[in-house]
């Protein structure tokens, strides 16, 4: 699902570095960005089953003033495509969300972008709690019932990653 059926193999390694790291280290407290959101659900997961200990913070996503979720692979784009990335995937955002609200499906790929800048990988709105559910997490009473939008896109062949609760939709 997202991102783990895009990246063959991407969270074994990053469950296995942070357990290590975990294991290592002994942290009282981590902070992890909410823009990664389906890494979050799998550090809660490391945390829940193995270091009970440890407290998790996530901190909120860092927007640019185009509301462009802050990545260092946003300084691999050029200028031009870096003002028109703010843009598209706020459009694709606002388009899902408006069709998802209007309808209640969650087909999205006959609205995605076809053009040169833009090559939209997935666009897919999933509830928190069954998100949290699917990955195994066991302790969800302290979770929203929100429902997220999750876009993965490529710029210049560059992938970029997005999350956006539905209630902030009135911020897009």
């Amino acid at each position: 699902m997202l991102c783990g059926k895009m990246r063959t193999n991407h969270f074994n390694g990053v469950f296995a570095i942070v357990k290590k790291f975990f294991e290592i280290i002994e942290p009282t407290y981590v902070f992890f960005g909410e823009k990664d959101y389906q890494q979050t659900i799998l550090i809660k997961y490391i945390i829940e089953n193995y270091f009970d200990k440890i407290k998790m913070i996530v901190c909120p996503t860092i927007r640019n003033s185009n509301q462009l979720a802050l990545s260092s692979r946003n300084s691999r784009i050029s200028k031009i495509s870096l003002s028109e990335t703010s843009a598209i995937i706020q459009a694709l955002k606002k388009t899902c969300i408006d069709y998802y609200l209007t309808t209640g499906l969650k087909d999205f790929k006959k609205l995605y972008l076809l053009n040169d800048v833009c090559r939209t990988q997935y666009v897919e709105i999933h509830d928190e709690r069954l998100l949290h559910q699917k990955h195994g997490i066991k302790k969800i009473s302290d979770i929203t019932n929100n429902r997220r939008i999750f876009i993965a896109t490529y710029i210049e062949n560059i992938r970029l990653i997005d999350n956006q609760s539905l209630e902030e939709y009135d911020n897009l």
